[in-house]
């Protein structure tokens, strides 16, 4: 994808990736945003979502169209501007251990420690993420 896709076109590519319904997580998103508690940054493709959870600490979540390259280089670039605006660690969970492998191609230092909660009645395994920012 080498053209600027709208917020919309993202989701919509990241939902489809991840089987997730897309109006729920759109419609999650704008109300996250105008509830003032989150905030959004973007470089090309990607969006990450950022919410204040104690000083200098954020919940973060990545929604993406980008290739692994692009999507490298845009969690460099985000974990830089995190780290000029103050922030010195990132919480987040994932699915998979697909972005562990981004956030060490990236060279972001964290951890990954497995988890495992119910969901609409299944266990679902994932991992908790943090990362210094």
């Amino acid at each position: 994808m080498t053209d600027r896709m709208t917020t919309q076109e993202i989701v919509k590519a990241d939902c489809k990736r991840y089987g997730f319904d897309f109006n729920q997580v759109y419609l999650g998103i704008h109300a996250a945003i105008k509830s003032g508690q989150w905030r959004v940054m973007r470089h090309g493709n990607t969006l990450l979502l950022y919410k204040l959870l104690e000083p200098h600490v954020a919940e973060v979540h990545l929604i993406t169209a980008d290739t692994v390259p692009k999507l490298v280089v845009a969690i460099k670039d985000f974990y830089k501007a995190m780290h000029a605006a103050g922030f010195v660690k990132t919480v987040s969970t994932a699915k998979d251990q697909s972005i562990a492998m981004m956030l060490r191609r990236a060279k972001v230092k964290f951890t990954a420690t497995p988890t495992q909660e119910m969901v609409n009645g299944q266990l679902v395994s994932g991992y908790n993420i943090v990362a210094e920012a």
